[in-house]
């Protein structure tokens, strides 16, 4: 199963050993190559939100053994936590190539 999303989103899963328990997709609103998810989450109306500060959760997958365990949200905790070190990352790659120009 995929679609146009896939190329930009970002993939995360939690592992158990050598098996993915749980899995969610996240697509930046910002890549987004279509407005379907624009204009159904009315994201236009809120214009003092940049753009790459959202993000769409989608395909999220959780094994039935590992329902009411933290698992749930210890994916979505990293999830959050893997985009805020990208976001600095990126914040860190433009200072630095600004001060060399």
């Amino acid at each position: 199963l995929s679609d146009e999303l896939d190329a930009v989103a970002n993939t995360f899963y939690l592992a158990d050993g050598d098996e993915a328990v749980a899995a969610l997709r996240s697509v930046p609103a910002a890549k987004a190559p279509s407005s379907r998810q624009i204009q159904f989450y009315e994201v236009d109306k809120m214009p003092e939100v940049p753009r790459e500060a959202i993000t769409f959760t989608s395909r999220l997958i959780l094994a039935p053994e590992w329902r009411g365990t933290r698992a749930l949200g210890m994916l979505l905790g990293g999830g959050y936590v893997a985009k805020k070190a990208y976001d600095r990352h990126r914040a860190g790659k433009a200072a630095r190539a600004a001060t060399r120009i």
